[in-house]
């Protein structure tokens, strides 16, 4: 079964180059949710790590905190929900 996924995006201090990230995961795994980052462009050869820009990161699981836990430099992982889960990360 697929989850509605919503994305916010805030442009918080256009000119200190930071923008803030909503991502709500309506309907999580139930064994737990993973969140990866890309790391590459379509059509490059170049590892881009966009992961590496993240400044701040939290959790939500219907509104309680969560903790992420990162996986490897690209990926965090969730511990099992009921939902919604809700990810908000600063990125630079």
């Amino acid at each position: 079964m697929q989850s509605e996924i919503r994305y916010e995006v805030i442009l918080t201090d256009p000119a200190g180059h930071y923008l803030d990230v909503e991502l709500t995961v309506e309907n999580p795994l139930q064994e737990g949710q993973c969140f990866t980052m890309p790391a590459w462009i379509p059509g490059s050869y170049m590892i881009r790590d966009f992961a590496r820009n993240i400044v701040e990161i939290s959790a939500r699981c219907g509104g309680d905190p969560m903790e992420l836990i990162q996986v490897d430099k690209s990926t965090y992982r969730l511990q099992a929900c009921a939902g919604p889960v809700t990810v908000k990360y600063r990125v630079y």
